[in-house]
Parts: structure tokens; sequence; C-alpha cells
């Protein structure tokens, strides 16, 4: 996962160990704290499959990696997202995962003991992660604004016609 955030492609990359994972769990969500108890170490890399070049930079990358010595543990679709975990045979420590969307792919490197049918009950009733939520989508929001502003100044100095904008649009994400 290390080449793949070198790519400087995702939009969040969170490093978390067990304090952490604690913290994430706000909503004290028993389930999510029997699944993830016996984790040391998590990396979680999302990534944005909304241009051409973060696509094929994860395609590519994607088609380098080989699970041949890797036992697939599961592989489903799940709330319209194809599911992928796999572990390095003959251990029982580490896992990958990898959860695919239309637009959005979800990689997860898991050092420690993790219950995989707790994991898969957990993934399918949803995780109530509260105002870490809230942060996320707040972020993609953030992302969204600032786009729009670079399109604006980039038109703005090649001398465009404006386009008529309310100014309270701008400051709404969504619009």
């Amino acid at each position: 996962m290390e080449k793949i955030e070198e790519e400087k492609i995702h939009s969040l990359s969170l490093h978390l160990y067990p304090s952490t994972i604690r913290m994430v769990n706000i909503a004290n969500d028993p389930n999510f704290h029997e699944v993830t108890k016996n984790v040391k170490k998590a990396h979680y890399l999302q990534i944005n499959l909304d241009s051409e070049e973060k696509t094929s930079a994860y395609e590519a990358w994607k088609n380098e990696q080989s699970f041949s010595d890797w036992e697939e543990m599961l592989s489903a679709r799940m709330n319209g997202s194809l599911v992928n975990i796999y572990t390095p045979q003959g251990e029982e420590d580490y896992f990958f995962a990898s959860i695919e969307s239309n637009d959005v792919v979800s990689l997860v490197w898991l050092e420690g003991k993790v219950d995989l049918a707790k994991a898969t009950q957990l993934m399918q009733t949803g995780i109530d992660l509260g105002p870490v939520t809230d942060f996320l989508t707040d972020k993609k929001e953030t992302e969204e604004q600032r786009e729009k502003m670079k399109a604006l100044r980039k038109q703005m100095n090649e001398g465009e016609a404006m386009p008529e904008v309310d100014s309270l649009e701008i400051d709404q994400p969504n619009k």
C-alpha cells in the first residue's frame, strides 16, 4: 500500500493503532469493539476514482499485485461494492482488504487478529462513526469547493467571460 500511497492519488490516508481505533468507535458499538479489539495496526487508504489519472494509476497498481501466495478469505458483493479480503497463507495476523464501488476504492491493511464473520456482519449492518463520518463528508465537500474556486480562478486568468453566479451558491456545497 505504500507504493499506491506514494502516487498521491488518495483522498484519505489513516494509520490507526489500538488507541485511535477505540476513539473512532464514538458510538461505543460493542460489535465494532469486538471486531477490532485485537487489531495492532490498521492502514486505511481511500481513493476517489474521479479522474482518468487516478483510475489508471490505481488500475496499474492493482494489476501489479499478486495474491498467489495469499488465501482469499472473502470475495463478495455487499451494498453495491465488491469486497475482497486476503491473508498470507499460514498467517493469521495480517489481512488486506479492498472495497471497490463505482467511484471509490478503500484499501485496508490490518495487523492483528480479526473475526471475519463478525467483521462481515458489521459491514452489512453499517458502522456508526458519529462525527468521524461528518469529518469525512466535510473533507469531500471542502475539496469540491476548492475545485470550483480553481475553475473560477482559471476562467478569470484566461480572460473568459465569467458565468453569473450567486455568491451564496459558491459557499454552499453540492449546488
